[in-house]
């Protein structure tokens, strides 16, 4: 199972920081993988267009929405991200998210592994 994050807005290489957050939890049981587009004209590198997280036998939704929330807890709260799991999109923001109790977290991220694991039987 592959969860991608992107970044609409902003420096998508804010990813880097998430992706070094993963790659330290060896409990989540999954890999991450930055995926990189082409330089920009002016630019001293290539660009993060998304991180691919593809978890491994044990790993869950949750997990890998759980270390999403707490990394993204630090960002600015004009930061946003996109979670994209089998066409099933949820879009996060930084706002809002410090000022959050443990209690509010984990329904915060119940909700996202909901919206990201409904079933198409609505038609969408």
């Amino acid at each position: 199972m592959e969860l991608t994050v992107t970044v609409p807005t902003g420096d998508g290489n804010e990813l880097r920081g998430l992706y070094a957050r993963i790659a330290a939890d060896r409990g989540l049981r999954c890999t991450a993988r930055i995926v990189e587009g082409e330089p920009v004209p002016e630019t001293l590198g290539p660009i993060i267009e998304m991180l691919q997280i593809t978890l491994g036998a044990g790993g869950t939704i949750g997990g890998a929405a759980s270390v999403v929330i707490a990394w993204l807890r630090n960002r600015s709260s004009e930061f946003t991200v996109r979670l994209n799991q089998d066409g099933k999109e949820i879009e996060l923001t930084a706002k809002g998210l410090s000022t959050m109790d443990s209690d509010q977290i984990a329904l915060l991220t119940e909700k996202v592994v909901a919206a990201l694991s409904k079933q198409r039987a609505d038609g969408d």
